[in-house]
C-alpha cells in the first residue's frame, strides 16, 4: 500500500511582543562638574539642561535670578558667581512647609576620588527663614539620604552680606547623585539662594566672596 504523506508542519508561533525597555538611566558625568548657573556661559548651560531639573512633583520650583529676589528684606542681593543664582521665591501662594527641590540627576562616580567634596555656596536672609538641605543619593544603598548637609533659620544679616561657602563629604560610591532641597519658612521673608555648586575629587581653597 502507499505510504500517507506526513501531516503538515504547524504553524510558527506568532513572534513574542518586546520586552519593555528598563527607564533611562542617569547620564554619567565627571568630575569636577562645576554648575555656576551661569546663563551666558554656552558649557554651563548645556551642563545644567543635561544634568539639573526641578522636581514637578514638590509644591514649588527653585528659580533663577540675577539682582536681588523681588521681596524686600530677604534673599542677596546679587549672585556669588558673575551672572545668576537660584533661589526660593516664598512670597504667596507659597505657604510654611512648602518645598522645592533642585536635583542633579547626572550620575558621578566617585569611587576612585581621593577627597569627593560637594562644595557650593549659599545665602539665607530673612526673618523668616525655613531650612536648606543637601540630600545625597549612593547607587550602593539605592536610596536617598536626607539632610548630609542642613541650615535653619536666618544666617545672614543682610541682603549684601558674603555669601557662605559649605563643604560637604561625599561618599565614595559608583554612583552619586544630589540635590537642594528648600523648605519655606513661617512667612514670606524666606528666600533661600544657592550658587558656585562643585563636585570635586580634591578639596581646592573656597572661592573669594564677590
Amino acid at each position: 500500500p502507499p505510504i500517507p504523506s506526513p501531516p503538515p508542519s504547524p504553524p510558527p508561533p506568532p513572534p513574542l511582543p518586546p520586552s519593555p525597555q528598563s527607564p533611562p538611566s542617569p547620564p554619567p558625568t565627571t568630575l569636577p562638574h562645576v554648575m555656576d548657573f551661569d546663563s551666558k556661559t554656552p558649557t554651563s548651560t548645556a551642563l545644567f539642561n543635561e544634568c539639573w531639573s526641578n522636581d514637578p512633583s514638590r509644591n514649588f520650583q527653585w528659580t533663577g535670578t540675577t539682582g536681588g529676589t523681588p521681596s524686600r528684606t530677604t534673599g542677596p542681593a546679587n549672585a556669588h558667581s558673575p551672572d545668576i543664582y537660584y533661589y526660593t521665591e516664598a512670597s504667596s501662594p507659597r505657604v510654611s512647609g512648602d518645598t522645592a527641590v533642585l536635583t542633579m540627576g547626572c550620575i558621578v562616580d566617585t569611587s576612585s576620588s581621593p577627597t569627593p567634596r560637594l562644595q557650593f555656596y549659599y545665602h539665607m536672609y530673612g526673618s523668616s527663614m525655613g531650612s536648606l538641605n543637601v540630600d545625597i543619593y549612593t547607587s550602593s544603598t539605592g536610596a536617598w539620604q536626607l539632610a548630609e548637609w542642613t541650615r535653619a533659620g536666618q544666617q545672614h544679616a543682610s541682603s549684601s552680606s558674603p555669601w557662605s561657602v559649605a563643604t560637604v563629604v561625599l561618599p565614595h560610591d559608583i554612583g552619586i547623585m544630589l540635590r537642594f532641597r528648600g523648605v519655606r519658612g513661617s512667612d514670606w521673608a524666606s528666600d533661600m539662594a544657592i550658587d558656585s555648586v562643585s563636585i570635586i575629587g580634591v578639596l581646592p581653597p573656597p572661592l573669594p566672596p564677590l
